[in-house]
């Protein structure tokens, strides 16, 4: 039995230093954009981030991939 990955979904999480705590500490803050197309990759997810980050004029700190697949049988 076979079993193949369907890719169903991606998205992109974005998180970002968003000003400081009362003790000094980064405030991190995040934001998923979904509809990214499930074949981009992630040289491309990773860049668009990167680009979203400096129009937002902040400093990003990690840019995520967030896929939803399903386990289906290959005949």
């Amino acid at each position: 039995m076979a079993i193949k990955n369907l890719k169903i979904e991606a998205g992109l999480v974005l998180t970002y230093k968003d000003g400081r705590t009362e003790d000094g500490k980064d405030k991190l803050k995040s934001t998923k954009f979904s509809k990214v197309k499930t074949d981009a990759t992630d040289e491309a997810i990773y860049a668009v981030g990167m680009a979203i980050g400096a129009v937002m004029s902040k400093e990003v700190v990690r840019v995520e991939k967030d896929e939803t697949s399903a386990l289906v049988e290959q005949a």
